[in-house]
């Protein structure tokens, strides 16, 4: 079992609707297109479950590899799950192979710049503003979005994190997009006002001298 850097979530399964989706992400901060989850639907909610890993974003020299994404699990508005038998198990045993492969390419020169997910600097504790992290691209968006300065964080971030007030209004308002941030205040979901596509990737506009992963685990929770 292989996985690429974008899934679609089916419209039906066994002729049932779609409940509640869980997925997996490993995000290669290299790969300036990140991964795709389309099949979005206007009304769902993108939930960032859980999110690790620390990436850095200068002084390296690593080929572009693509991140990985897969359907974990989930279940049907009848209740039932969305895999049968032993497949969700297989699934992730698989998705579990290929995602070491990923760490062990990219996770040897993460030295300079570091950041985790939610754009913290582990060494400094500061945060992010111009590059790191974690963006969510909500189907409004219309694709990825790049750390130009545009879309910079406000000067408050550096100390108080990537909380709404500091991250630009083209982002959360026009797109409906945002920055997973765990603080008080900050935002982790969102709901779809379009159908389309979620882009998850690491934020930057200079993907080349980037290192590390990013595990995420995604939650799509689709009304009745």
């Amino acid at each position: 079992m292989k996985f690429g850097p974008d899934i679609t979530i089916p419209e039906t399964v066994n002729g049932c609707g779609i409940q509640e989706l869980d997925v997996w992400v490993e995000v290669s901060p290299t790969d300036q297109d990140g991964i795709t989850i389309a099949g979005i639907k206007k009304g769902d909610r993108v939930i960032i479950e859980d999110a690790s890993g620390i990436c850095s974003f200068a002084k390296t020299k690593l080929d572009s590899v693509a991140g990985i994404v897969a359907i974990a699990n989930g279940v049907l508005q009848d209740g039932a799950n969305y895999y049968a038998g032993d497949k969700a198990e297989e699934t992730q045993e698989a998705f579990n192979e290929q995602r070491k492969v990923l760490q062990e390419l990219l996770t040897k020169d993460v030295k300079h710049k570091r950041r985790d997910a939610f754009g913290l600097d582990p060494g400094t504790g500061d945060y992010g503003k111009n590059e790191g992290g974690l963006i969510v691209c909500m189907p409004s968006a219309k694709g990825a979005i790049y750390a130009t300065p545009e879309h910079r964080l406000g000067g408050g971030a550096k100390s108080n994190g990537r909380l709404p007030e500091y991250v630009a209004s083209v982002i959360k308002d026009e797109w409906n997009s945002f920055f997973p941030c765990r603080l008080e205040g900050g935002v982790t979901d969102c709901v779809a006002i379009d159908d389309g596509a979620v882009h998850i990737l690491a934020f930057d506009q200079k993907f080349s001298d980037n290192a590390g992963t990013y595990s995420v685990n995604v939650r799509v929770e689709r009304p009745a």
